[in-house]
């Protein structure tokens, strides 16, 4: 007997013994003809994947209603297409931004686990810190349920709310180093975050679940980098994990590894290819959840790590971070600045890369640059972003600085520039020979 068969005898034999009544594991384990408790458990957690039966909170195990399972299945299908579509709508990843998102499948099988060590049966509420996908695709399986996502980056809330048409249902653009709106504190029993890996991300992050859940018994659960992204990671695990159940009080419930693969994301791939490294999905997470009492509540105040220091365009596909400079005032000519290889593409990814100090101008497809006149370039991507034309542009930019300045000077300053940033649009945009040729007209490019 092959073991598909084998499966599927086992299956029929648990279906059988549930449709009497619910049943422990001892109890099955006499109607499924001696095979070994571990295999047992193994065919239990697929068929609590594929929705057909659940396990209860006494640890018994419970048939699903044909109805229930059909439901669950048609959410599922629903949800899959909606969450396909939304992300053809979006922004390619940035690395800035931290943007590393779930591969398809580790949606379905991270809900579930969430719902299985959940300490709130059926939460009411549930948030989302910095996991603006999985937040959408739990939303689009809960329709009945109050879930509210909070990420930094409003150009991916913009697309969360085209799909989420449920009222119960909110994105909230939110960056965490900012104090929680207090209108959100305590108002959830349940939130998932997925910081950036870095060990001062997850003491932020962790503040504002507890205030997220203050005064309630709640579920908190969190991605928490492997054991050896690393050479610190061992130490830097354990100190959170300390800190969490001494400092905030919370009790671990499940620490399991590898939970969740992301997608490698486009950046990262052109990172790698600077190192003639070629590879599929590879990075995984491992899932911690906790049990809140609700007790602690942190300061609600802000605590500056990236110190808002980048503003943030959108062209097509294509999300550009530049690098907000206070010592240039007024109008200054833009200029592209740039010692580097001509391709100009990043070959690294990590926060600690002192390249990136470096770094003023930096692209989703993970081209980085030195710049002149950020603001002055802030403005002509504004208009790339809304097809204006040059001229427009140039007004925009002789309305904006309000300074006696010479309309065919700032379209003289600005042409080369406006010509080069048009065409980061394309996500295979590299920076050519030509085009770096053209930028070095007038000194534009060193």
């Amino acid at each position: 007997m092959d073991m598909n068969m084998y499966e599927n005898f086992v299956e029929r034999a648990v279906l059988k013994r549930l449709q009497q009544k619910n049943a422990s594991l001892t109890d099955l384990l006499k109607n499924t003809h001696s095979i070994f408790p571990d295999e047992l458990l193994k065919i239990l957690s697929k068929m609590i994947q594929n929705g057909q039966i659940i396990q209860n909170k006494n640890s018994t195990y419970q048939l699903l209603n044909p109805q229930h399972i059909q439901h669950k299945l048609l959410l599922k299908h629903k949800a899959d297409e909606k969450i396909n579509l939304l992300m053809k709508d979006l922004h390619l990843p940035h690395c800035l931004d931290y943007e590393w998102w779930f591969e398809a499948k580790t949606h379905a099988a991270l809900l579930q686990k969430l719902e299985e060590k959940s300490q709130t049966h059926e939460p009411s509420h549930m948030f989302f810190l910095g996991a603006p996908i999985f937040g959408a695709y739990c939303a689009m399986m809960n329709p009945n349920r109050k879930v509210t996502i909070l990420d930094k980056s409003a150009s991916t809330i913009n697309v969360l709310k085209k799909y989420l048409t449920n009222p119960s249902h909110q994105a909230i653009v939110y960056n965490a180093e900012d104090p929680l709106p207090k209108h959100l504190i305590g108002k959830a029993d349940f939130i998932f975050f997925d910081p950036p890996w870095y060990i001062e991300y997850y003491d932020l992050f962790a503040k504002r679940a507890l205030q997220l859940t203050y005064g309630n018994i709640s579920t908190i659960a969190s991605i928490l980098f492997p054991t050896l992204t690393r050479p610190q990671s061992m130490k830097e695990r354990s100190h959170y994990l300390t800190k969490m159940t001494n400092s905030y009080k919370l009790q671990l419930v499940e620490l399991q590894a590898d939970a969740a693969t992301y997608m490698i994301p486009h950046f990262e791939e052109k990172a790698l290819d600077q190192k003639q490294i070629h590879l599929n999905n590879w990075r995984t997470g491992d899932i911690a959840i906790f049990l809140n009492n609700g007790t602690v509540l942190p300061q609600n105040k802000a605590y500056p790590i990236e110190k808002n220091l980048w503003e943030e365009h959108v062209i097509e596909k294509v999300k550009i971070k530049i690098r907000k400079n206070n010592k240039e005032n007024g109008y200054i000519a833009p200029e592209i600045l740039k010692s580097t290889d001509e391709k100009a593409i990043l070959s690294s990814v990590s926060r600690r890369s002192p390249i990136r100090k470096d770094i003023d101008f930096w692209t989703s497809t993970h081209i980085g640059l030195k710049i002149k006149g950020w603001k002055t370039i802030s403005l002509i991507l504004s208009g790339i972003a809304q097809q204006q034309s040059l001229d427009k542009i140039t007004h925009e930019i002789l309305n904006h600085f309000k300074e006696n300045l010479s309309y065919n000077q700032v379209k003289k300053d600005i042409s080369h520039t406006y010509a080069f940033l048009s065409q980061l649009e394309k996500a295979s945009f590299k920076m050519t020979l030509p085009l770096l040729i053209q930028l070095k007209q007038e000194g534009k490019t060193r």
